[in-house]
């Protein structure tokens, strides 16, 4: 289908000897829809090495620091998507998901403080139910049923439906309970 065509295309602009970050960055692209994580890391690392040898044809590497974190994140290494996710950071600190992302890993990682900062950095930027969900979680886990179901009213409430909201709105019965 789709993907194969985008190979075919991309190995027809290799044969022409044309080195291009932008078809590097779709391959990578590619390759993680493919759930070929390992692959997509090899390609998206290439990229930074090839930009310091020659100049690179892509406008930013905002989106190749976001790959480059998302394939960390999959292959279990959440110290070093955290370093890109700063990276991104640098180059925009409004990005869409940035923080959220930096949240969900300390989260995982049971840095529940620092993974408030960047949930309410998140939702400053993209006030989105998944991060105040998100941040009601990590409340949850802190104990703090109080502000818990702040956040879980806040996430439940939202007219959007996106994942969380139902066990927003699940659990904050139980935290009412508890509180």
């Amino acid at each position: 289908g789709q993907i194969d065509t985008a190979y075919k295309i991309i190995e027809r602009y290799k044969q022409f000897d044309f080195e291009s970050d932008q078809i590097e960055l779709k391959r990578a692209q590619i390759l993680i829809k493919e759930d070929k994580i390992d692959i997509a890391y090899n390609v998206l690392i290439d990229i930074f090495i090839n930009s310091k040898k020659r100049e690179s044809d892509l406008e930013s590497f905002e989106e190749v620091y976001s790959l480059v974190a998302l394939c960390c994140e999959n292959l279990g290494r959440p110290n070093q998507a955290l370093r890109y996710l700063n990276k991104l950071l640098e180059i925009n600190p409004n990005h869409k998901t940035a923080y959220g992302r930096k949240g969900l890993i300390q989260k995982a990682g049971k840095q529940y403080k620092q993974a408030l900062i960047n949930f309410d950095k998140q939702i400053q930027i993209n006030p989105h139910p998944y991060f105040y969900y998100q941040k009601a979680t990590v409340y949850r886990k802190l104990k703090e049923y109080d502000k818990a179901i702040e956040y879980l009213t806040k996430a439940a409430t939202n007219e959007k439906v996106v994942p969380g909201v139902a066990d927003a709105r699940y659990n904050l019965g139980k935290d009412m309970k508890k509180a």
